[in-house]
């Protein structure tokens, strides 16, 4: 057989490995001030930082065993005080930003993984569905609609009905990622100005907060007797929570609110 016949019928196999886009290196991307821009839109990079959010998406820092396995037993520990005291309860996780835009990412070489995964699960807790519209675009928490999409989720699941139509009104706001990057632009978000059929009214609201120094272990109350719901909401958790009590006030008479709370023995 001719050599030219060989090679024609020569196969050669090799293992081609991808090599994940580096974020400083990528053309579509700028980052400054720990933002990450990808368009129009501004992300929280917290490189070696903080929850080092985009360093876990990618893969360059592990998650820890025994962050998961605390995770675990934090839920055991909460559902068995839920149960014990006849209250309803459901620990919600936020799915982040960059996860929301994953495709986005995808799209220009960028592979983010979920830091949520299976170990997580627990039959009371709730990953929502959320989407990239439901983000404000320079900031790093969802817009009105999309904490109202996660609290009607979190209510079906307790057997709630529907909620009324919501009614929406627009309000300016210069978002925590521009305000990073040193911006002082205003975006347009949605705020919630009521329910379909319930009365206006002025809420009761007390608080902590100027009391205290930082943004830890404030306490916040709300009363609204002309609510959706006679019932009390206790809330435990950060900004995602704290940024939309104009949402929380109108379907519970009393809210509480607790951000991150830390208990010493």
């Amino acid at each position: 057989m001719k050599l030219g016949n060989i090679l024609k019928n020569l196969v050669i196999f090799a293992k081609i490995e991808r090599i994940p886009m580096q974020l400083e290196s990528n053309p579509h991307l700028t980052i400054k001030n720990d933002v990450i821009t990808f368009g129009e839109v501004l992300f929280l990079q917290q490189k070696d930082r903080a929850q080092h959010q985009f360093q876990l998406l990618m893969g360059e820092v592990a998650l820890k065993t025994k962050m998961i396995d605390n995770f675990q037993k934090n839920m055991t520990h909460n559902v068995s005080i839920a149960k014990r005291e006849g209250f309803e309860y459901k620990h919600i996780v936020f799915p982040c930003k960059p996860i929301v835009f994953r495709e986005r990412f995808q799209s220009i070489g960028v592979e983010l993984n979920p830091i949520f995964s299976d170990k997580h699960h627990h039959p009371q807790v709730l990953y929502p569905t959320i989407l990239p519209e439901d983000y404000l675009l320079e900031d790093s928490h969802l817009n009105a609609s999309g904490v109202l999409k996660v609290i009607e989720q979190v209510m079906k699941e307790f057997g709630y009905p529907e909620l009324p139509k919501p009614i929406y009104g627009h309000a300016d706001l210069v978002g925590d990622l521009r305000h990073m990057l040193g911006g002082d632009s205003l975006e347009e978000m949605q705020s919630l100005k009521g329910l379909s059929g319930l009365p206006k009214n002025r809420v009761q609201h007390f608080s902590t907060a100027s009391g205290l120094e930082g943004n830890t272990g404030h306490l916040y109350f709300f009363f609204n007797p002309y609510a959706l719901y006679n019932r009390r909401l206790v809330l435990f958790g950060d900004s995602f929570f704290q940024r939309r009590f104009d949402i929380f006030k109108r379907i519970f008479s009393e809210v509480v609110y607790f951000r991150n709370l830390r208990l010493t023995h």
